[in-house]
């Protein structure tokens, strides 16, 4: 299962639209794709698709998104990757 699941996100690097569009559900930019009796839930910022979370099909995921702090995460989130990039961007350079 987690090898389905994994290549999944693999599949959705490649193709980020591939999943069904949740704005209404978990925010702007936010979809979801299944994956046996799993649910990827993920986001596209940029170029990049960010994997908010994986969850069981029969959980009450809008209730999981309500009960997280799903904006403070994503700024975390954006800011973290940010760091990440800059750092593998300068490592890059320095080679």
């Amino acid at each position: 299962m987690i090898d389905s699941i994994t290549e999944r996100f693999f599949l959705h690097a490649c193709h980020p639209h591939l999943g069904r569009a949740r704005d209404d559900d978990f925010g702007v930019g936010a979809r979801s794709f299944p994956v046996a009796e799993y649910v990827i839930i993920y986001c596209l910022k940029n170029a990049d698709v960010l994997i908010l979370r994986v969850a069981h099909g029969r959980r009450d995921i809008a209730a999981l998104f309500d009960q997280w702090p799903f904006a403070s995460f994503m700024n975390f989130l954006e800011r973290y990757l940010h760091e990440i990039l800059s750092l593998a961007k300068s490592k890059t350079r320095l080679k």
